[in-house]
């Protein structure tokens, strides 16, 4: 599925989801840090069920050049458009609300161009 200018050319980060995991309290989470850092997102119910997938679509498909895919075994993984999609920016299963939340922001940040949050306290 092509998601192309779903929203015209307005600036914001895509968070390509599973259907089955649409009403994610992680995914509300992963917003969370997002809107803290001021980026407009939105997120969209995909077929597929790959983690690296869904991100690269949703960063090809972001004006910004900036996606994540989440799928229902907390696995999430942030993607830059103009990596590859075998080469993500992070691919890692959270095991928090507050990790999701570090990953949206860290998602945020790169757009802002400022240094990520670091998941190492939580590990």
């Amino acid at each position: 599925m092509t998601t192309q200018n779903i929203n015209g050319n307005k600036p914001m980060i895509y968070i390509f989801i599973t259907s089955d995991y649409k009403d994610s309290e992680l995914v509300a989470h992963i917003g969370y840090g997002i809107e803290e850092e001021g980026i407009p997102f939105k997120t969209f119910v995909q077929e597929k069920n790959n983690s690296q997938e869904l991100a690269y679509n949703a960063a090809q498909n972001s004006s910004l050049g900036i996606g994540l895919g989440v799928t229902s075994e907390d696995q999430v993984v942030l993607q830059m458009a103009k990596l590859s999609k075998e080469n993500p920016v992070f691919n890692k299963t959270l095991n928090s609300n507050e990790q999701a939340k570090k990953m949206g922001s860290n998602a945020a940040r790169m757009v802002k161009g400022l240094p990520f949050k670091s998941f190492k306290s939580e590990e």
